[in-house]
């Protein structure tokens, strides 16, 4: 868990700050096994689902045994929403996902939360990598359900273990899948849309994550949404606009290029709407062997 209470090394300046919790998100408050893979970037409350991993080099999309277990843990788990009433904060704008297979349970038990968020990066999985996890659909069910829309896929195949003169594109695994509030599917008596009402600041940082993910359309159009029911008037528009949309003239708003700045210290897996920052971090991408693994970056889709 992150938060600004303390300030690790490595973090510069009190805005940065964070601060690690020993605790899990989950849908309940509840005590959970968690296994701890060799590659640790694995680990998990579900164990693999080898009938599936058996037929892909995980040598070389990973690294050797990935998923043998190290060891296993008991680890406190509380529900986001509880986690957000005990430390005082009463809105998230942005939320990422990328638990191994729990993040629809963490979604669940985030409603309260999800009702004033943003949006929403989430890791899916289009087959079963863990015995039991939940895939796309059902993650994609919920979180329309709580208002939002998908936005982007990045998309990751993984190859077959075949021979090197036989070409094929490979099966999709997984996807890093962006949602963003739909901001014309809301219950204008609903929690969302009363704090645009009640805070012109929220209409600023819903076209700012517009713009930083690149989807200055939107961010165009939420201002005029917010400008039309009288949330922010004719000067803010002006001013929003240029501070968060990025023109095809190479122009962007300041506070755009700035944020791209913090987004290329802080969070280097994420597309911010141009080539230098991608979804996928490029810097573990080289390390995949090309035969067996792509992704949308990679075919120049995105």
């Amino acid at each position: 868990m992150l938060n600004s209470r303390q300030q690790p090394s490595g973090c510069h300046g009190d805005t940065f700050g964070v601060t690690y919790y020993p605790v899990a998100l989950g849908r309940v408050r509840e005590k959970r096994k968690i296994y701890l893979y060799k590659d640790r970037r694995l680990s998990s409350f579900f164990l693999p689902n080898m009938n599936l991993l058996k037929h892909f080099p995980l040598d070389r999309l990973l690294m050797l045994e990935a998923f043998s277990i190290d060891a296993e843990a008991i680890v406190d788990c509380v529900p986001l929403d509880e986690f957000c009433h005990n430390e005082g904060i009463n809105e998230v704008d942005f939320i990422k996902v990328d638990t191994q297979g729990s993040e629809l349970e963490i979604l669940q038990g985030a409603q309260e939360t999800l009702s004033k968020t943003i949006a929403v990066a989430v890791e899916v999985e289009f087959v079963p990598i863990y015995e039991g996890q939940p895939l796309f659909a059902d993650v994609d069910f919920f979180l329309r359900s709580q208002g939002f829309s998908l936005f982007d896929l990045n998309r990751h195949w993984w190859k077959r273990m075949v021979d090197k003169e036989i070409d094929s594109r490979g099966q999709m695994i997984f996807a890093d899948a962006l949602y963003m509030r739909d901001l014309w599917n809301q219950d204008e008596s609903g929690p969302f849309w009363q704090s645009l009402h009640r805070d012109p600041s929220r209409v600023a940082k819903s076209a700012a994550i517009a713009g930083l993910f690149g989807y200055s359309d939107y961010a165009i159009d939420i201002l005029k949404k917010c400008r039309q029911e009288q949330f922010i008037n004719d000067r803010d528009y002006d001013f929003l606009k240029t501070q968060h949309v990025h023109f095809k003239d190479g122009k962007e708003g300041m506070k755009l290029s700035l944020l791209k700045k913090i987004a290329r210290r802080f969070l280097p897996f994420l597309a911010i709407g141009d080539d230098s920052l991608k979804w996928t971090d490029r810097r573990y991408s080289h390390l995949l062997n090309e035969r067996f693994y792509d992704n949308d970056e990679s075919k120049d889709y995105r």
